[in-house]
């Protein structure tokens, strides 16, 4: 991925649209992007980054959540479009935040493009616009993540210092999202929640087995049994228990069938003794009838007369029974006769009535029909004024039109005396503004002059601090270099001394291998003399060897020593050679005078903001006055309309007035009098209409009356007739059923439900009376002379009995209860022991595979960091490849063997290899510089390692943020050159430095600077 154009609008200190073109730097591969710290510098790297991913550079950024400008008007929204090339194909995406503008209550302007550049043409590359989908395509046509992006191609601030220096937990964390480990991450979790669960449930299995055991002890009884000497032991074997528990069913087996035959015989003597009572029982019910049928005979035959009366009763009821229809016919007409002589007495009392009302209707309608001729007078009366009335409405509405115009005018009138006198007012505060405009623009002239001068007076500031900082680490090494020279003096007399010895030594092994008569390989003699005893101050080679590294590093030390006092003092001289070209004053006159300028600085600025709010009130003060003036305008146009329109108003309700009647002067008398006049016709009209009523109603009722008692008369007369013969007929009938006279056969009449009781008693009495003697009869045989049983010795023999039988159950449904429970947890602690085998065997592989990924061994390393590691050393490899040449083949990385802290895994974290020691130490030992250098290494070693992971990735770019100022000249000028070097592949590069000596090396610069107002802008310089 390469850059082409970048635009950032409403972006961080970008207060507009900010365009960065980078085809400018034509053949200049590797550019510095340098301004004054806050100006904007990394917020290119984020528009990139945002641009590609929806998200900032930095981890520290990234979670700024608003990228808006402070500087950007409402109506602009932030934004960044890319125009970049990748794998020969040029695209363009556009990323738009929406944001919250003034008045409204939600976000708005969310938008995103993304389109491919083809001969000018832009192409769309989806055809959804969901943020989901593009940043998806968008990864996959880079072919990083935004993680492995932020590490091969954008190093943020510090962060890509985090893989060196941080612990095997971060590193482990930071290899995660790059290389996509996290899935064996899930896979160790996955287990862990498996192994937890197995745990679980094999504790539920134990829990389980324990209460059978508690359930075993508490279900069987107690006695001599295998199962209970298990169960007395303190380790209870689930195998013994279950053969124990398989004697114990055999054992109630056999119970249950002794216990079954004894309750068959006790059945059997219990239904012996049953029959016996309930035969007892029956014979002395029986007996007992018998007696009881002899008494309630003598009862009935005692009362034979009565039966006799209530025969004779009957037959006399029989014979009335037939004659009452008769007299119910003559009583019914007896009874219609009278009703209807009352409803004829009724209808001649209404006939009378009915007359009398009729005669007063006609009174009343006619003397109605002799007022209609002043009826219709009122009524043609009162159209005449109906029709008049509408003028005086019309009248009083003109005249509050009027009133209210005239209340309007007079309004206006004092409206415009009164804001004729306010222009006034606003006129002169204009005038008083201005003139403190003018006073407030001469004091804030000298603000450019003053802010320059500040920022002068800040970098020589800075220079004296530093050389002050300078000048106190040359004192600490001064003293450290005083103690190397002692230390060096005292190694190279140790040094000397053992070499003299060490070649006496060799003299003396030399002299104690000649042989008389053989030459001396040295001189050639034959003749040796013999030689002093030299064996206490004999010295090896590997002690000479050891005392010349000592003194090569004491050495080695001291000139280090040496050049870092050297580069403190050129240093300060640069410092102070800077400050001198400004000034000769010292750091305390520099820092009263910087106090001055911001003091002065500060009050230009408060009155910047005075003449700020001055300008806007004054801006105000004129809107207003010419508003005013406006108004002015507009009122006194409305004043001469208001004035023509009360004259044309007076001029018509004088022509209305002419047309209303004299008599009436005011509406209200002529509404008066409509109102007397309506309600007259209305009153007269009702009570015609009532008369009119009255009399039709009047003359129907009469006619209708007088016809009713005709018809009633001819009906009186026919009931009479009908009542004699129903009369005789009664009589006759009477005297033909044997009565003599009326009143016997009244006496004789019995209602039906009497006639049917007495029916009733008299069957019941035959029957009665007839059942006694069959059953005294059949009885006699059998009960006379005989004796009851004593059942209460029959009964208290079966309740012994019941109660043996009642036992014999009870044992044998326990001793089954037994036997059923005792199968139930035979079946359960089967089930049970499989459940466990099985549980047990599959936990097993589960913790042992869980205690293998997740790095339960001696070096503390999981499967996924095992994986890691592998990752780590090939980007080790290929970072060693750059760290040598740029250390001068001091430094080379390695992975660290060692155990980390308080027992955690390990197995990432980095050690460095001293060539010059040959020692390993650890790479947080390095200086800040020999950091920068190495994670810059490491940094371009993953970049080789992601892109050689990872074949069709295409990364032309790289950005670093910070770093080179750690470096001293020789170390900065290697750094260069690796870059040098990298770009050389066709990659570009931009480095955000301060360092003069960079920008001064490197002939393309970017330069972001602030404005005085706070917002940024950017240019490239090209050398």
């Amino acid at each position: 991925m390469k850059p082409i154009k970048l635009s950032m609008t409403a972006f961080g200190p970008y207060r507009d649209t900010e365009t960065i073109d980078f085809t400018e730097l034509e053949s200049n591969q590797i550019f510095v992007i340098s301004g004054a710290t806050g100006a904007g510098k990394t917020t290119i790297f984020d528009g990139i980054c945002f641009a590609l991913y929806g998200s900032v550079s930095g981890e520290e950024r990234e979670n700024a959540g608003n990228v808006r400008s402070d500087f950007a008007t409402d109506d602009l929204h932030t934004s960044v479009e890319l125009v970049f090339q990748i794998k020969g194909k040029k695209y363009r995406i556009l990323r738009q935040i929406g944001h919250v503008k003034k008045g409204n209550k939600s976000s708005t302007g969310d938008k995103t493009e993304f389109v491919e550049i083809v001969d000018g043409q832009e192409i769309p590359v989806l055809d959804s616009h969901r943020v989901r989908d593009l940043n998806l395509k968008l990864e996959e046509l880079i072919g990083l993540t935004k993680d492995q992006f932020k590490q091969i191609v954008m190093l943020p601030q510090g962060e890509f210092r985090k893989l060196l220096t941080s612990d095997s937990k971060n590193k482990e964390a930071i290899l995660r999202k790059i290389f996509k480990t996290e899935s064996f991450d899930q896979m160790t979790n996955r287990l862990k929640s498996k192994k937890t669960e197995a745990e679980k449930q094999m504790a539920a299995i134990q829990a389980e087995e324990q209460a059978f055991i508690q359930n075993i002890q508490d279900t069987l009884p107690l006695r001599q049994s295998k199962v209970f000497e298990v169960l007395a032991q303190e380790y209870k074997s689930s195998t013994q228990l279950i053969a124990g528990l398989q004697e114990e069913a055999e054992y109630y087996e056999e119970l249950t069938t002794s216990q079954q035959a004894l309750l068959d015989d006790q059945k059997r003597v219990v239904d012996q003794v049953q029959k016996e009572f309930n035969h007892a029982e029956q014979f002395n019910k029986e007996l007992a009838l018998y007696e009881q049928a002899k008494i309630e005979k003598t009862r009935l035959e005692s009362k034979e007369e009565y039966i006799q009366g209530q025969r004779n009763q009957l037959t006399q009821a029989e014979k009335a029974e037939h004659i009452i229809p008769y007299e119910q016919t003559f009583r019914n007409q007896r009874m219609e006769l009278v009703k209807l002589q009352e409803q004829l007495t009724a209808l001649i009392a209404q006939s009378k009535e009915a007359s009398q009302r009729f005669e007063e209707a006609k009174k009343e309608y006619d003397a109605f029909q002799k007022n209609m001729p002043q009826q219709q007078n009122d009524l043609d009366q009162l159209k005449d004024w109906n029709r008049i009335l509408p003028f005086y409405a019309e009248v009083t509405q003109l005249q509050k039109q009027l009133q209210l115009k005239t209340v309007d005018f007079e309004k206006m009138q004092k409206d415009i005396v009164n804001w004729t006198e306010q222009s006034k007012i606003i006129k002169s505060e204009i005038v008083i503004l201005n003139d403190e405009r003018k006073k407030l623009k001469l004091a804030t002239e000298k603000f450019e002059e003053v802010y320059e001068q500040k920022s002068k007076v800040d970098q020589v500031v800075t220079r004296a601090q530093k050389a002050e900082a300078y000048k106190k680490d040359l004192s600490q090494i001064e003293e450290l270099q005083k103690n190397a020279v002692i230390l060096f003096e005292q190694a190279k007399v140790d040094y000397s001394e053992l070499e003299k010895n060490w070649i006496s030594s060799q003299a003396y092994i030399l002299a104690e291998q000649l042989v008389d008569g053989e030459p001396c390989p040295v001189c050639g003699s034959k003749s040796h003399e013999k030689m002093h005893d030299l064996t206490a101050t004999v010295v090896t080679k590997e002690d000479l060897e050891a005392a010349n590294e000592k003194r090569q590093k004491s050495e080695k030390e001291l000139h280090s020593f040496q050049a870092k006092i050297e580069q403190l003092h050129e240093l300060i001289a640069q410092e102070n050679q800077m400050i001198e070209e400004v000034t000769t004053e010292g750091l305390p006159y520099l820092l009263t005078l910087q106090q001055q300028l911001s003091a002065q600085l500060h009050e230009i600025q408060n009155n910047k903001s005075k003449l700020n709010q001055l300008e806007q009130t004054s801006a105000s003060k004129e809107d207003s006055l010419e508003k005013m003036r406006n108004s002015l305008n507009e009122l006194n146009v409305m004043s001469s309309q208001s004035s023509m329109e009360i004259s044309e108003l007076q001029l018509l309700i004088r022509e209305k007035t002419a047309q209303l009647p004299k008599s009436f002067e005011h509406q209200q008398q002529l509404e008066n009098s409509i109102a007397e006049l309506m309600k007259k016709t209305t009153v007269f009209e009702r009570e015609m209409k009532n008369a009119i009523t009255q009399y039709e109603i009047a003359l129907k009722n009469s006619t209708s009356v007088m016809t009713s008692q005709e018809n009633q008369q001819k009906y009186v007369q026919q009931a009479e007739e009908k009542l004699a013969q129903a009369e005789e007929q009664f009589k006759a009938k009477v005297l033909e059923a044997g009565f003599e006279n009326g009143k016997e056969y009244t006496s004789a009449r019995l209602l039906p439900e009497q006639m049917t009781a007495i029916r009733q008693e008299l069957e019941k009495f035959s029957q009665q009376l007839f059942a006694l003697n069959q059953q005294i009869e059949k009885g006699k045989a059998q009960f006379d002379q005989q004796e009851k049983f004593e059942l209460e010795k029959i009964q208290l023999k079966l309740s012994t009995e019941t109660a043996q039988l009642t036992q014999r159950i009870n044992d044998i449904n326990n001793t089954v209860h037994l036997t059923k429970n005792i199968a139930r947890m035979l079946q359960q602690m089967k089930k049970s022991n499989e459940e466990k085998a099985a549980l047990e065997s599959r936990a097993g592989n589960i913790i042992k595979l869980y205690d293998l990924l997740s790095g339960k061994n001696t070096q503390k390393i999981s499967f996924e960091r095992y994986l890691q590691i592998e990752y780590l050393e090939q980007i080790i490899q290929a970072a060693n490849e750059r760290l040598l040449p740029l250390s001068n083949g001091q430094y080379r990385l390695s992975r660290s063997e060692r155990l980390d802290s308080n027992g955690k895994q390990s197995g990432l974290s980095l050690d460095v290899y001293d060539t010059y020691t040959g020692q390993e130490r650890d790479v947080k030992t390095l200086s800040g510089g020999e950091q920068f250098n190495a994670s810059l290494c490491l940094a371009l070693g993953m970049s080789d390692m992601i892109q050689s992971f990872r074949g069709n990735v295409q990364m032309e770019t790289m950005f670093v943020d910070e770093g080179f100022g750690t470096l001293d000249e020789e170390a900065l000028a290697k750094a260069i050159d690796t870059l040098v070097e990298l770009q050389k592949t066709g990659r570009m590069i931009g480095i955000i430095s301060h360092v003069a000596e960079l920008k001064d090396t490197i002939p393309a610069t970017l330069l972001v600077k602030k404005s005085k107002e706070g917002y940024s802008h950017t240019q490239f310089m090209i050398k």
